[in-house]
């Protein structure tokens, strides 16, 4: 009962950490994929490779960067602002990738539309495309927020009281890691199971639509 009160402290930061990380990537990763469309080859190229960086390199390493690295210069941040940095801007990369593949599904007819109405590239997408997109994307960009709940764990390892880092605590104290990190993996377990289930509802939502259009 003891370690279901104390790992339970963290659930508050691990919500903060997932919604506010997903806010940020949702609202960036619309001018990302604008770019990573963009007419011109260069912006396409070094988007696509700030893109491929983010993602590529393990989400611990930019914690420890922005943290140790760049906590230890000039500019300093908390914990909680570390990672809130670090997760939000994965979340962006990852999110541009998810808007971009709801586009590839939009008939090229939207754009002409949109051109003959004078909007310009960005325009489009963050009026016509952008939200089309979100809509055929949402399966997967929900299937992305139950991959964020659960990678926001690694927050503890920078000293964010969430609910991982009350789990290490109570093992370094107790020694009885199985029980602790079981209660644990039943909060990640029954906190996501409602964003399983809605992803699961939703893909099955969009492939029916698309079979009967």
């Amino acid at each position: 009962m003891r370690f279901i009160v104390i790992i339970a402290r963290g659930i508050p930061y691990t919500l903060l950490l997932t919604v506010v990380s997903f806010a940020i990537g949702a609202a960036l990763g619309l001018p990302l994929v604008a770019l990573r469309r963009s007419r011109y080859a260069v912006i396409r190229a070094l988007t696509a490779l700030i893109i491929e960086i983010v993602r590529g390199v393990p989400v611990i390493v930019w914690l420890f960067v922005v943290y140790f690295g760049l906590g230890a210069g000039v500019i300093a941040f908390t914990p909680l602002e570390a990672a809130i940095i670090v997760l939000g801007v994965t979340s962006a990369a990852y999110m541009a990738e998810i808007y971009r593949s709801g586009m590839i599904g939009l008939p090229s007819g939207q754009y002409e539309a949109a051109a003959a109405l004078g909007l310009n590239h960005m325009t489009t997408v963050r009026l016509v495309t952008g939200p089309q997109a979100l809509r055929i994307a949402l399966p997967s960009a929900v299937t992305y927020l139950l991959a964020l709940f659960k990678n926001s764990s690694v927050a503890y390892t920078i000293g964010v009281t969430e609910m991982l880092f009350w789990a290490f605590k109570e093992t370094e104290e107790t020694l009885q890691g199985v029980l602790v990190y079981g209660i644990a993996g039943a909060y990640y377990l029954l906190m996501g199971l409602p964003l399983a289930v809605a992803s699961r509802s939703l893909d099955r939502r969009l492939r029916a639509r698309v079979a009967t259009q």
